[in-house]
């Protein structure tokens, strides 16, 4: 789901998060593993999250930079860029503790640039006031933690779900973020 809290609990997904942290889990907890129902995957889940969070997190940064070195190395070999889309929350901390994205152990697999999903005027628009000022310090704070890393600044002009049109519905608004 992306937010790791709320992640994959399964019996599989446990089993190499106890494989790479070398937790032993709790007897009440371990007799669990094999069954996949949503009570069980839930029980699992918290106890995780209040016992071995630290972990948790770590686990997950992990298995994002070893997945991002396989796709940086493939594209790097047909002299391709990449750039992730992995930075949904506001700040660097933000995004390791809620989807355990460490921005830099991106660039040490290999990422060439990181865009974070800014949105200041949309979500302005939207009348988040609050949520508008802490989207625009992102960058600001990425650019402090990456240390010089690159990184790209998407506007929100158009969203076709929600079906909005910065161009349509608010031109002056996207005139002062450009």
């Amino acid at each position: 789901s992306g937010i790791i809290h709320n992640s994959d609990f399964s019996t599989e997904f446990i089993g190499q998060f106890l494989d790479y942290s070398g937790i032993v889990l709790p007897e009440e907890i371990a007799k669990t593993m094999g069954d996949d129902d949503d009570k069980m995957v839930i029980y699992r889940g918290e106890w995780i999250w209040k016992n071995v969070r630290e972990e948790w997190i770590l686990f997950h940064v992990w298995r994002w930079e070893k997945f991002l070195k396989k796709v940086c190395d493939a594209l790097h070999a047909i002299n391709k860029k990449v750039i992730a889309l992995a930075v949904y929350c506001t700040d660097p901390f933000e995004t390791l503790y809620s989807n355990g994205i460490d921005l830099q152990r991106l660039f040490k697999a290999g990422v060439d640039y990181i865009m974070p999903n800014t949105l200041p005027t949309s979500v302005y628009m939207s009348g988040f006031c609050d949520k508008f000022w802490r989207y625009m310090s992102t960058v600001s704070l990425n650019a402090a933690f990456i240390n010089g890393n690159e990184q790209l600044c998407m506007l929100g002009v158009k969203d076709s779900t929600e079906e909005w049109d910065m161009l349509q519905h608010v031109p002056c608004l996207f005139q002062r973020d450009i």
